[in-house]
């Protein structure tokens, strides 16, 4: 790895109108060599009809970027 490149991870719960109902952030990660789990389980307003999630990612040094997500998960609760 030749930089600390950061990760972060948004989840916003939205109605119709796109309005933002409920949300959950990451705090900025500092990517190292190990997976990290982030579980976050949250029940979504009975308004919510769409979720958006966003992956960030901020390259802190060289041209490549050492962040990387896997086996993301979104399912309902019933």
């Amino acid at each position: 790895i030749d930089g600390l490149d950061e990760a972060r991870v948004i989840l916003e719960y939205l109605n119709d109108a796109d309005a933002v109902l409920a949300q959950f952030h990451t705090y900025e990660l500092t990517m190292h060599e190990e997976w990290l789990l982030l579980p976050n389980v949250k029940l979504a307003q009975k308004e919510t009809t769409k979720a958006r999630i966003r992956l960030v990612v901020s390259n802190q040094s060289g041209d490549v970027t050492h962040a990387y997500f896997d086996e993301l998960m979104f399912a309902p609760v019933h």
